[in-house]
């Protein structure tokens, strides 16, 4: 079955999409956006997000993302990424191929 994700055509089993981001990936939208790249990944990185919020994707989290992010010195950054973080499943455990 093919399923649009991105603009992009993927192939799936049925399942909703399941993805688990790196801290680099919750703290690009908060980068300099005035840098051509940061923007274009804040957006593609945003869209995925509304895919999460809506139920398209699943996105799965770890004690790791959430430790990493509490190392963050900027306090306003640090409660914006957690709030990206808190939309994961966190202490799922994947089972890979």
């Amino acid at each position: 079955m093919w399923r649009e994700l991105g603009g992009r055509q993927s192939w799936y089993a049925g399942e909703a999409l399941r993805l688990y981001f790196d801290n680099n990936v919750y703290k690009r939208p908060f980068d300099d956006l005035s840098v051509h790249r940061n923007r274009e990944e804040a957006q593609a990185v945003e869209g995925l997000f509304e895919k999460v919020v809506v139920g398209e994707v699943d996105l799965y989290g770890s004690f790791v993302l959430e430790l990493e992010n509490s190392r963050l010195s900027q306090i306003l950054r640090r409660e914006r990424v957690g709030a990206l973080i808190s939309l994961a499943r966190s202490g799922q455990v994947l089972e890979f191929l």
